[in-house]
């Protein structure tokens, strides 16, 4: 192992895209960048991001054996990996004081989901369907390392999220800042479709995604202004949450003019 890797501090980011976006990202701490030697255009297109992005950050060459003892075998390292800081979240209120808030169209609450594959193919939705942030609780909560940001394939790094101790006054707080919350459930009262048509003029919408397998918590689930579930062949079955988080992502993109104007 890298001597002096503080494992409090450090994580070992893996795979080309979330390496590149690491560097991009100005909030993040990367303390050195491994590349397998034998990846000349790699090693090339990383030195002209490092200079482009005003990074200097030692990168070193090394044999392929080097990754073994870094992350798990099947990782798919692609032959370049990065020790780096943890980004810091900051509590949530600091979104209303954001010099981009006026902007701010959706964001999205993860409810206590843990599986950190689910947690990267969110981030991936959002990324894509124009979320501007992310809210996690304090517990409950996947702690970042480099399986979530290699999930995620880079865009862990591209959207900022928050954090919140308690997701229910974070609603409330939201309600009076004229926010709408609207939760995904499969049992909800309202189909995605006729949610989004009867919902045009909804200018800041907060979604919430509930845990794999309990959903969203009964009171956080109380206060939301709308319950919202997918059309199924079969209404009593659920669909993974990410998956889920892509459709009414999709739907919210397809149907908000807002959010791809």
């Amino acid at each position: 192992m890298e001597k002096n890797f503080n494992y409090d501090k450090y994580i070992w980011v893996y795979g080309k895209h979330p390496v590149i976006e690491a560097i991009k990202n100005p909030k993040r701490k990367i303390k050195k960048i491994f590349i397998f030697r034998e990846h000349k255009i790699l090693i090339k297109k990383i030195t002209e991001i490092l200079l482009k992005n005003k990074k200097k950050i030692l990168v070193e060459e090394v044999k392929n054996s080097f990754f073994f003892n870094k992350v798990a075998i099947n990782a798919k390292h692609q032959g370049i990996i990065a020790s780096c800081g943890r980004l810091e979240f900051s509590n949530y209120k600091n979104i209303f004081s954001n010099k981009f808030y006026n902007n701010f169209k959706l964001g999205l609450i993860l409810d206590n989901i843990t599986d950190i594959n689910n947690v990267g193919a969110i981030y991936r939705s959002a990324f894509s369907f124009g979320v501007d942030f992310v809210i996690t609780e304090d517990k409950n909560s996947p702690l970042e390392n480099g399986a979530l940001l290699n999930s995620s394939c880079g865009t862990f790094d591209k959207i900022t999220s928050y954090k919140s101790k308690n997701i229910n006054t974070l609603i409330s707080e939201f309600k009076k800042k004229n926010w709408w919350i609207a939760g995904l459930d499969h049992l909800g009262e309202v189909e995605t479709e006729s949610f989004f048509k009867e919902n045009k003029s909804i200018q800041k919408l907060l979604f919430i995604l509930g845990s794999e397998g309990k959903g969203i918590r009964r009171l956080v689930k109380k206060n939301c202004d709308f319950l919202v579930k997918i059309k199924t062949k079969n209404q009593n079955s659920s669909i993974n949450v990410s998956n889920a988080a892509a459709i009414f992502l999709y739907e919210a993109y397809k149907n908000f003019k807002y959010l791809n104007a």
